[in-house]
């Protein structure tokens, strides 16, 4: 009798012995009294009946006698033979020194206990974790050594997280990764079936291969088994199945009986199959490569659909406006349970690249020009305001003030072509215009000092301008990050192989732009997709053949150049708005709306004034105190409250202090935006 290392019988043994065994016995249960060991094999004989099973019966103890079984093993195994006679089973235990696990008191406790508990109450640590609550005793541990006691865990118990529960967004896969794991698995499908065809193959072939080198006589007696030769009862089944269908059993009966018979039909019919799926599978790669090619980057891009949902609404003046309230009631609570100071910035911007400025003048101005519903002197407005007014404040060059758009076009042209030749397409050289411009009253600053600084004293239609702006700015300075992250890597990947991995594999087709131009290309698709010139999914497309997964931030420009679009002529058209420009520009003449950082304390009652005529202006509206420093290129907006400012206007809180030092940084309830 065959063991495993579990000590049982082989099932068909077993199920053999069950149903040997039920019979009755022949003398009452209760009249049965053993007295020595000879008389229990002799009941044990009696009560089997069948010499077969009562020998097996005798195997099992052999081994138990070597040692090959434990007594847990023996008695798991005895029990299919005498465990239907409760004395003779009851001796053998007790003789072996077997005794059944009776749970104590304590450990029906502890796990009545364990199961009332609820863990999703108790103490966590990560995701997967909940401690033991303070009474839980814990069931005994026999055997630890002081080691044991020190490392192993005893407080924690695994709490497993279903995906209903689970916040992790990556889990759920997209329409994409569908995509590529659908070719993927019919891929394996087809090959599985192939592989298996071929196996059956191979196998047929062999016994073909044996019966050449067999007599005629000997050929009539061979006899396949259920292996067919092979190995595996499977795999020749599944393969004869697939082809045969229904009436595979009577092949396979075929094959066994009469092998010299059907195995050449067999073998005929399993290699034109073959033939056939491997030209299908010939043809089916080149659809998957296809499907591969459209959907891998897509695949990877595990946030722009999110972001894409989201962002339309982040970028609304009334989201904006809540954000910053919100910073405000925030740091109201603070003040009234805490104290300290009330006065700060509730947002700092700091821009990195003035070529970005650059950037993003051109695209509002380029999207401006093709606002078929606003009229030449609105279209004129707007850009003197984007051109003039907006670059001063930036302390930025001036744009082009000519009012022939034709001259435009080809001056933008012009300086796009001269952007792309430069290196990496991504700096671009100040070139003044040679057109005579018309001139804006804007006096200067103390000779525009290296400290120099912007107060701009501001309503919601301004605030909400400003950090549209300041959106897009991020955003296009995020891609020229990325675009030098690229080249970087590119020059790195140069040294050691011939062309990118992606056109090695044939995932991706050679692009004749070189890396160092993507960004400047990247400005000429965004433009595009203003004209309407690309669809939307091409210029996704082309993002993410440039920039990867991290493009996602890009993908609506577009909608967001057109709200600042419509922002920047509601500032250079409405009344109120133009009564705060007008107001800074006055007091920007005499001083009150900036100047250099180290005379500001000699500017405060200028900017003290500034700040009432501003309030009268602005009674029933919110009211922001904007600066904007040239040392570092910061931005800082502040809502200011109507009493407080009454309380802080002789306190250095209410002047601009230098952003980089630390007596004048935001404190917590500052927003820190990314750098742009």
């Amino acid at each position: 009798v065959s063991t495993q290392s579990t000590g049982k019988l082989p099932r068909l043994q077993i199920a053999r012995i069950e149903k040997d065994t039920e019979i009755k016995p022949s003398v009452p249960e209760e009249k049965i009294v053993i007295h020595s060991e000879q008389n229990f094999f002799e009941r044990v004989k009696k009560a089997l009946k069948s010499q077969e099973v009562y020998e097996n019966f005798l195997r099992c103890l052999v081994l138990y006698t070597e040692e090959t079984l434990s007594a847990t093993d023996i008695v798991h195994i005895v029990v299919h033979f005498i465990g239907k006679f409760p004395e003779l089973f009851a001796w053998f235990k007790n003789y072996v020194g077997y005794k059944d696990a009776v749970p104590t008191d304590q450990a029906r406790k502890n796990r009545v206990g364990e199961l009332e508990i609820n863990y999703a109450s108790c103490k966590r640590y990560g995701a997967s974790y909940r401690a033991h609550p303070p009474n839980y005793i814990p069931p005994k541990c026999m055997g630890r050594t002081e080691l044991c006691k020190q490392v192993l865990n005893d407080v924690w118990r695994s709490y497993p997280c279903w995906s209903e529960d689970s916040t992790f967004s990556g889990s759920k896969k997209t329409q994409y990764e569908e995509y590529i794991n659908k070719c993927d698995d019919e891929r394996f499908e087809l090959d599985v079936v192939i592989e298996t065809n071929l196996t059956c193959i191979k196998q047929l072939e062999a016994v073909q291969k044996k019966m050449t080198k067999l007599t005629p006589e000997e050929v009539a007696r061979l006899r396949l088994d259920n292996k067919l030769g092979g190995t595996s009862e499977v795999i020749g089944r599944q393969a004869i199945k697939r082809i045969y269908g229904d009436k595979h059993s009577g092949i396979i009966d075929g094959l066994k009986k009469s092998p010299q018979a059907v195995i050449p039909i067999v073998l005929k019919r399993l290699k034109s199959k073959d033939e056939e799926w491997c030209e299908a599978r010939r043809q089916f790669s080149k659809i998957w490569l296809e499907q591969c090619k459209k959907y891998h980057l897509k695949s990877l891009d595990h946030q722009s659909v999110t972001f894409k949902q989201t962002d339309l609404k982040s970028i609304r003046s009334k989201h904006l406006i809540t954000e910053i309230e919100t910073l405000y009631d925030e740091r109201m609570e603070q003040l009234n349970e805490k104290g300290g100071p009330g006065n700060g910035p509730h947002l700092l911007i700091t821009h990195k690249d003035h070529h970005i400025l650059e950037d993003a003048r051109t695209l509002i101005i380029h999207h401006l020009r093709r606002q078929s519903h606003l009229q030449k002197e609105e279209k004129t407005k707007v850009k003197f305001f984007l051109n003039g007014f907006l670059q001063d404040f930036f302390f930025a060059p001036r744009g082009d003030f000519s009012e022939d758009e034709s001259d435009e076009e080809s001056s933008e042209d012009d300086e796009t072509r001269s952007r792309a030749s430069n290196k990496g397409g991504t700096r671009r050289s100040n070139r003044k215009s040679e057109r005579p411009t018309k001139s804006v009253k804007v006096a200067p600053v103390d000779g525009e000092a290296s400290d120099a600084y912007n107060l701009f004293f501001t309503n919601n239609q301004w605030y909400v301008f400003l950090r549209q702006h300041q959106i897009l700015c991020e955003r296009l300075f995020q891609i020229y990050t990325h675009n030098t992250a690229v080249v970087e890597q590119e020059l790195k990947d140069r040294k050691s192989r011939k062309e990118p991995t992606a056109q090695a594999i044939k995932m991706r087709q050679p692009n004749p732009l070189p890396v160092e131009h993507y960004y400047s290309h990247f400005l000429s698709l965004v433009k595009d997709l203003l004209d309407c010139s690309i669809d939307q999914a091409l210029y996704e497309e082309k993002l993410r053949e440039m920039f990867g997964v991290n493009s996602y931030v890009a993908f609506t420009l577009d909608k967001l150049i057109s709200h600042i679009v419509r922002q920047s002529h509601t500032l250079a058209t409405d009344t109120s708005c133009n009564q705060i420009k007008n107001l800074y520009l006055k007091h920007r003449g005499s001083g009150g709306a900036g100047g250099s950082l180290s005379t500001s304390t000699n500017r405060a009652q200028q900017e003290l004034s500034y700040l009432r005529e501003a309030e009268q202006l602005l009674a029933e509206d919110n009211l922001y105190r904007t600066y904007f420093h040239k040392q570092g290129s910061k931005l800082t907006i502040e809502l200011l409250d109507g009493e407080a400012n009454d309380e802080t206007e002789n306190e250095d809180g209410g002047r601009p202090g230098n952003p980089d030092e630390s007596s004048t940084a935001p404190d917590k309830d500052t927003k820190m935006d990314t750098s742009t």
